[in-house]
């Protein structure tokens, strides 16, 4: 089966008649994720978090939501230990966040934010 970042790319290089024709079939990201299957729930998102490298990996074996993992590391980063480090992701909108502060997602894949298109609302820079 292939993996999920070789049929975004499929996706994503679609021809624009394709995207246009009635005919064609639109692929769009829950062609690629069973978002039944999502993650949505920020308690049962599993992280290992390197505080020196600045770096988050994703443990969970499923993807999960942009949301669930915001309201993760809301919880562990406002814990009271934890108020002398930088928070690491912030809400834009609803459905897309950004990583903040030098930090990084090591697993970006994991990670859907529900949106109707082939895109990733995450910003790792």
């Amino acid at each position: 089966m292939p993996s999920r970042r070789s049929l975004l790319k499929g996706i994503l290089s679609l021809p624009i008649a394709a995207a246009v024709a009635p005919s064609a079939a639109i692929a769009t990201v829950e062609d690629v994720i069973d978002l039944s299957k999502v993650i949505d729930d920020s308690s049962k998102v599993d992280l290992d978090i390197d505080y020196h490298k600045l770096r988050i990996f994703i443990k969970n074996k499923g993807i999960c939501s942009g949301r669930a993992v915001y309201g993760c590391l809301q919880d562990i980063f406002y814990e009271p230990e934890q108020m002398d480090d930088e928070v690491p992701m912030a809400a834009m909108t609803p459905t897309h966040f950004k990583m903040i502060n030098g930090w990084k997602i090591v697993n970006p894949e994991m990670i859907t934010c529900r949106v109707p298109a082939p895109v990733i609302g995450l910003v790792n820079p």
